[in-house]
């Protein structure tokens, strides 16, 4: 039997570990879209912000990756064929690829500055569509 089946607080534990990822990775990236978008930080360059959240940023994805991976290894067919949890793994894919593309050059001032705004709110709207994937999965 898996041992997070067997023992439940380690459940718990590791999906502490996945939410704590998530929060650090989209909270982070959040503080970087809202001042890409305008609000915050006046006076600070957007790659400035990136480059210091970036390695929290990196460690929430990490955590909340590896955590998930221990969790859909409990029952991985029942996640993997489950319609949300599939849209959510989707998204997040979408979301980090986004980021280290798009999201990036925009920080880094490699694209002109209109494309900030959208960029900001499409990198926002695929996190906060990854965290309510996780959240309607939950309740399904």
């Amino acid at each position: 039997m898996h041992p997070l089946i067997t023992y439940e607080w380690l459940y718990g534990l590791t999906e502490c570990l996945h939410i704590i990822g998530f929060g650090l990775a989209v909270g982070s990236m959040a503080i970087v879209d809202l001042h890409l978008a305008g609000w915050g930080f006046p006076g600070t360059r957007p790659e400035a912000v990136l480059r210091e959240l970036r390695p929290w940023f990196t460690l929430g994805v990490v955590l909340t990756t590896l955590a998930g991976l221990v969790i859909l290894s409990t029952d991985a067919g029942r996640y993997l064929t489950h319609p949300v949890m599939v849209a959510k793994l989707v998204i997040f894919g979408l979301a980090v690829a986004f980021h280290y593309s798009w999201h990036t050059r925009v920080a880094r001032n490699l694209v002109p500055p209109r494309v900030a705004r959208p960029v900001a709110g499409v990198s926002l709207l695929l996190w906060t569509l990854v965290v309510f994937g996780g959240i309607f999965y939950a309740f399904t």
